[in-house]
């Protein structure tokens, strides 16, 4: 599942690269005919901790891995140190340099160093490394986001995305805070050598819902019936098919605003299919193999839940689809209507997880009786005779 983590950055890169200084930070340069080159101070991002338990797990330390994270490298103000700068502008086809979009949606995955004591992120593309320029016009933030989406939009200094949902994609965001004169670029590492590098602090933007399941009672207090009943598969229904996330507004120009995601729940609604931690359909249910999920006496958790962008309107009623099926292979409520999720109190908010609880009863065989009364006939009335 591409999933939780919150409040987590980056650690350090091992990257190579050509190394090129030949420009110096006092020397005045024509920035529209200067030709861009690296400086000797290498990207590197810093690692925080998960301070919540997260879906991609995270150990004491709070250590993860997780692949496919975009990053974005973007001037966020001039330095000041050259005689001229070039004007910053966020806009990939307005734009004469490469200054200002200096990393433009690169793809990463977030690794345990091999000592286990950090989350280091390392680029997808192992052969390529980054390192800030060497001009030093601008001083630089970071941005990143999960899932990596390889079409990003750009238009007003705005980047944002499209992400296809179905309920296994865990949507974070985040961006450095850091606004230290020249922070962040090669003049800031030279001039503060014990500077730590950027961390990148990221947030849920979507809530989850998980599920668990327990065998119910019988009036007599027994659960041997709902334990011959396990889950064959469960749906969330009617639910947004794509969400769009900001994540980056030079100006706040956008509705959303920076950082923030939105959904359409009226339109081009899908229903999301519950998966096993895997990403793979719920195990078949096999008395005789012990595989799939059975009811029991002890609560047990169903599958991974679902990851959903929260409601624009509260409360909000969710709809659950479940099918069941007892260990002699019949199968219950393929045609049954899907029951309500209701939220006792508050309102769903980003970042939070809400547990269903499904108590599984015995089936109970439908049983009806019934009497018919005898014709009688009404008298004083007759009928029209028919000719053929």
């Amino acid at each position: 599942m591409n999933k939780y983590f919150a409040y987590i950055g980056f650690a350090s890169l091992a990257l190579l690269s050509s190394c090129s200084s030949d420009i110096e930070e006092d020397l005045y340069v024509n920035p529209a005919t200067v030709k861009v080159e690296s400086s000797d101070v290498e990207i590197r991002l810093s690692s925080g901790s998960v301070t919540t338990r997260a879906s991609i797990e995270s150990d004491e330390a709070g250590l993860f891995e997780a692949e496919d994270i975009g990053v974005f490298c973007l001037a966020r103000k001039e330095n000041g140190v050259n005689n001229k700068e070039l004007a910053i502008n966020w806009n990939r086809n307005q734009t004469n340099d490469h200054w200002s979009i200096w990393m433009d949606n690169v793809k990463a995955n977030a690794q345990k160093n091999a000592e286990g004591t950090a989350t280091e992120l390392t680029w997808a593309d192992g052969n390529t490394s980054y390192w800030y320029p060497t001009g030093n016009w601008h001083c630089y933030g970071f941005y990143a986001y999960h899932p990596y989406q390889e079409d990003v939009a750009n238009e007003n200094e705005v980047f944002s995305t499209e992400i296809p949902l179905d309920g296994t994609q865990d949507v974070i965001w985040g961006k450095t805070w850091n606004f230290d004169k020249y922070a962040y670029s090669a003049k800031y590492f030279r001039d503060i050598p014990e500077a730590e590098d950027p961390q990148i602090v990221f947030k849920h933007k979507f809530m989850r819902l998980t599920f668990s399941i327990v065998a119910g009672a019988d009036a007599n207090g027994s659960t041997e019936a709902a334990e011959k009943m396990g889950i064959k598969s469960l749906e969330l229904m009617n639910v947004p098919s794509s969400a769009k996330l900001v994540i980056a507004d030079r100006n706040g120009v956008s509705e959303l605003g920076e950082g923030n995601v939105s959904a359409d729940w009226e339109n081009n609604l899908t229903n999301y299919v519950l998966m096993d931690p895997d990403d793979q359909p719920l195990a078949e249910l096999d008395a005789a193999a012990g595989t799939g999920y059975w009811a029991t006496p002890t609560e047990t958790t169903l599958g991974q839940g679902f990851l959903i962008p929260v409601p624009d309107v509260s409360p909000h009623t969710f709809q659950v689809r479940a099918i069941l099926q007892n260990k002699d292979g019949v199968v219950f409520g393929n045609h049954e209507h899907p029951m309500d999720i209701v939220l006792t109190d508050g309102a769903y908010k980003a970042g939070k997880s809400y547990n269903v609880k499904i108590i599984v009863n015995g089936p109970q065989d439908i049983k009806i009786k019934a009497t018919l009364n005898g014709w009688i006939h009404e008298p004083g009335t007759t009928m029209k005779d028919l000719e053929f």
